[in-house]
């Protein structure tokens, strides 16, 4: 799979709320061409003056784009955009690649992926872990889950979003790995779950275990909550 590289794909973003509205200005920081497309026009207005090619409509951005990303509020928003008549898998190409970095539940993670799969469209979750300053400096942490080439092929648009991305298994485990991170980390916004929802629902959504062992945080003993749970979790990954 070829590299996801500014000179060799066109992007199309969907959802240009606070952090979409960052991510995707950064990956126009990046040379990279971006399409996008929001409800609210204003939004919209606002990323085109900055150098974004406006979509009439989600049919008209997913026929023209190669890698698609979305940045949507909650899981009913994700299927509506995906799913709902005229979205992206009914105009998306075979082939086409979605970074699908929304807050959702695993379970929509995998019906996105399973439904996009169906039409030769591959699919990567990616949970996002940082603020909206975070975002507009390029420093966010990306939590992933789908297929190992796509994630290697998506780390040009990695490197201009995050400081660090970390691959967890298959689909829905970037997601997953998020909740469990909330759970474990009584200053997440799942911080006060009953002891033990972590690993609950780290049962509940079967993420591989670890057979890699677990990279070293490159920042030093500062180690963040998402880290923590991987350990207590023991997840496989791959990290950057």
């Amino acid at each position: 799979m070829k590299r996801l590289t500014a000179d060799q794909v066109k992007l199309g973003f969907i959802g240009l709320g606070n952090m979409g509205s960052r991510i995707a200005k950064r990956l126009l920081d990046h040379a990279y061409r971006v399409s996008v497309y929001d409800v609210d026009r204003t939004k919209v207005e606002a990323v085109a003056s900055y150098g974004g090619v406006v979509a009439n409509n989600i049919l008209e951005l997913a026929r023209g784009v190669d890698v698609l990303l979305s940045c949507l509020t909650n899981d009913e928003a994700v299927r509506s955009v995906y799913t709902g008549p005229g979205g992206v898998l009914a105009g998306a190409q075979p082939g086409t690649a979605v970074l699908e970095m929304s807050t959702i539940s695993p379970e929509t993670s995998r019906e996105v992926n399973r439904l996009a799969a169906a039409g030769g469209i591959d699919v990567l979750d990616v949970a996002i872990s940082g603020s909206t300053p975070a975002a507009e400096e390029g420093i966010l942490t990306l939590l992933v889950g789908g297929d190992q080439k796509l994630f290697l092929a998506a780390e040009p648009i990695f490197q201009a979003v995050a400081k660090r991305y970390f691959l967890l298994g298959g689909s829905g485990a970037g997601t997953a790995m998020k909740f469990i991170a909330d759970c474990s980390d009584r200053s997440g916004p799942l911080g006060k779950a009953p002891k033990g929802s972590g690993q609950r629902l780290h049962s509940a959504v079967s993420i591989a275990p670890n057979e890699q062992g677990l990279p070293v945080d490159s920042e030093g003993s500062g180690r963040p909550a998402y880290l923590n749970a991987c350990h207590r979790s023991g997840v496989s990954r791959q990290c950057r």
